[in-house]
């Protein structure tokens, strides 16, 4: 293996914790502070959060119409940009329905990068370490969980509640930081694309073995985001007490484990 191939493995990670720490777990550390700035209900934090899944959702569905028509290293180009994009928004978002599109862009952008992201990272390295690629991609996303985590129990103790956009600022950075790189470094040769759509594939869902624990799985994985990993720092400061610090602490360990 060549060092250009880790390096861009390491750029694939790294889109991955963009996309995902960044783009879909930061909500739920920021939120105290995003709530107490803007004013917000639980019923509006709530819509926020769930503009996010959904926004994963629909954007899972157009990646199995658009891999049939375009490659998926442009998939993940895209998508990163796209989830950047959302985070630039969360930034300088004024009110919820603003910060709710952030969101919503930060969430389609993170499925276009996290689905076609391992077949294009466990390429660039032999049949044999395609299973460290792997790993190298779930590693990334974690420690963009304990970066966020950290950030955001810093930047509460210097500016406030009212500082919360600094850490999509500095996420909105980092993450143009690794386009770049991951436009200029990473590469995928495949094959000619499929003309036929991709479109219905509970007949090709329904012949993977163990195919109902799985989508159980990540059913309930949505769910728990949806309703706990978004307002468990907000619980944790709210009703139990908690300092900032020791809820981003939380997070920390999400991360870790």
């Amino acid at each position: 293996m060549t060092a250009r191939a880790w390096i861009a493995v390491a750029f694939a990670a790294a889109s991955a914790g963009v996309a995902q720490g960044f783009g879909r777990f930061t909500l739920g550390v920021v939120l105290p502070a995003m709530r107490s700035d803007l004013g917000l209900s639980n019923t509006v934090a709530g819509s926020i959060a769930t503009a996010n899944v959904t926004a994963y959702l629909v954007g899972t569905l157009a990646v199995a119409i658009a891999s049939s028509r375009i490659r998926l290293l442009t998939i993940m180009k895209v998508g990163l940009l796209i989830a950047v994009a959302g985070q630039l928004v969360s930034a300088v978002a004024p009110n919820a329905p603003v910060l709710m599109f952030g969101m919503f862009c930060s969430g389609f952008g993170g499925a276009w990068v996290w689905i076609p992201t391992p077949v294009v990272a466990s390429a660039a390295f032999p049949p044999e370490k395609r299973g460290t690629a792997i790993g190298l991609l779930s590693s990334g996303m974690a420690l963009s969980i304990v970066f966020t985590s950290q950030l955001a129990g810093w930047v509460r103790r210097l500016w406030g509640d009212e500082g919360w956009r600094n850490v999509y600022v500095v996420q909105t950075i980092i993450g143009l930081l690794v386009a770049v790189g991951t436009v200029a470094v990473v590469r995928h040769a495949q094959e000619q694309l499929s003309p036929k759509g991709s479109v219905g594939g509970f007949d090709a869902l329904r012949r993977v073995p163990g195919w109902r624990p799985v989508t159980a799985m990540y059913t309930t994985f949505g769910f728990m985001y949806l309703l706990v990993l978004a307002f468990m720092s907000s619980r944790l400061e709210g009703d139990n007490g908690w300092s900032a610090s020791n809820a981003s602490l939380s997070f920390t360990l999400i991360g870790l484990g």
